[in-house]
């Protein structure tokens, strides 16, 4: 498909992609020439439109093709720093280094040290108390050796608080994700702490990158909290993933890790146990649920206990799971089923039973997209819960006034 596009216009990107494959599949001859066009193209200036990050990381590629392996260094050190943030692509060309170095039995080592810092996940006890300063330092020194360039979770008076301050002082982007609206947040995990930890919060929200809230029912619950945790963690991952990055958690010695944790976890270690800053939760019965939706002209292909059961809303089925892997595994075969012009969704959260939610509601309204349509804590907690599924960002919507993002979930042919 690449060798398709060659002649058709001057595009570096599937010559040079052509390329490596011939040097995967061993052909170094036909990678050779190919490579030697790319140059000449670059060279000469008569290529399609690309970005100048592209040019030179697709021309470092060709030197490392024709074997003139320090020219090619420079290159790749020169591209990298046209575009330092552009993490995304910076991964993508060091996976290509990775590959083509490996093919050649080179050493491919050195790559790691032109990453992207780690992404992060921090949680930890509310508890405050005389040892801040020195559990501050000890993640002071964790940051200082193992950098960092995101790092996502709560806010909570205690650990979190005194996390997020250090991950904003060591440069990274600070992603915060709230189990309910913020006021109550505060209320709840914050202010029994002290006005000054509300201080300090208001600081870190005002620094984050990206900011927000949760609108489950019955807000600040158990269920919420675990996920508004399971996204942030899913966060990490993906991004860690989407980055070729370390994916690391920042966690207290002694604190149970939890479930599903696909990140190195990194410890630091109070001088004493201190009581919790922020009451205890009370009981409640709320549980994490996933939602499958589809035209109601979908039904037929899905059990009889489950179009039974469904919430029917506008020509549009909802079927409630109690695990989220197994609600995207029928949606995976629904729309294998029922081919790409099916308007599947996925939504995964804390459920009414008996009505469908404005999220599920928009979801169902948006035009089909060729893929499953999943929730932002569907597509989130699917990275961490069942990190063979693959998501990607599709676009945002506006749910309860507030532009909030949605994913497509990718079926393999």
């Amino acid at each position: 498909q690449y060798a398709d596009c060659i002649d058709a216009e001057c595009a570096t990107y599937p010559m040079i992609n052509a390329a490596a494959l011939h040097v995967l599949a061993g052909d170094e001859i036909a990678a050779a020439r190919l490579a030697q066009q790319v140059l000449h193209v670059i060279e000469n200036g008569g290529h399609a439109p690309e970005t100048a990050y592209w040019l030179a990381a697709t021309r470092a590629e060709a030197l490392l093709i024709l074997h003139r392996d320090e020219e090619a260094r420079a290159a790749l050190h020169q591209a990298l720093s046209l575009a330092p943030a552009a993490y995304e692509d910076q991964a993508s060309t060091l996976r290509q280094w990775r590959s083509l170095l490996t093919a050649r039995g080179a050493a491919t080592d050195w790559l790691d040290a032109l990453r992207s810092g780690p992404s992060w996940h921090f949680a930890g006890p509310t508890a405050v108390g005389s040892d801040e300063c020195q559990i501050g330092r000890q993640i002071d020194a964790v940051l200082a050796e193992h950098g960092a360039t995101r790092a996502f979770g709560a806010l909570a008076a205690g650990f979190d608080i005194i996390a997020a301050e250090r991950f904003v002082r060591h440069g990274a982007a600070l992603s915060i994700t709230l189990p309910c609206d913020t006021a109550e947040f505060i209320e709840r995990s914050v202010r029994s702490a002290g006005d000054e930890w509300v201080r300090r919060f208001d600081a870190l929200a005002a620094a984050a990158q990206s900011f927000e809230t949760l609108d489950e029912v019955g807000g600040f619950t158990p269920a919420a909290l675990c996920l508004a945790d399971q996204m942030s963690i899913g966060l990490a991952a993906h991004d860690a993933m989407m980055r070729d990055a370390r994916g690391l958690a920042l966690r207290e010695t002694g604190v149970e890790a939890g479930p599903h944790l696909p990140l190195d976890r990194i410890t630091v270690t109070r001088s004493a146990a201190l009581p919790a800053a922020v009451p205890p939760l009370p009981e409640d019965s709320a549980l994490l649920q996933a939602a499958l939706g589809c035209d109601e002209s979908r039904l037929c292909h899905l059990p009889a206990t489950m179009r039974k059961a469904a919430r029917r809303h506008n020509g549009y089925a909802w079927c409630l799971f109690d695990a989220l892997p197994d609600a995207a595994e029928q949606a995976a075969t629904l729309f294998l089923a029922s081919g790409e012009n099916a308007h599947i969704c996925l939504d995964y959260g804390v459920m009414d039973a008996d009505r469908v939610s404005e999220r599920q509601s928009t979801l169902a309204a948006l035009p089909p997209t060729g893929h499953i349509v999943a929730s932002a804590p569907a597509a989130r907690a699917l990275s961490l819960i069942d990190p063979n599924k693959k998501v990607a960002m599709a676009g945002s919507v506006s749910i309860a006034g507030r532009d909030t993002d949605y994913y497509s979930l990718l079926v393999p042919a």
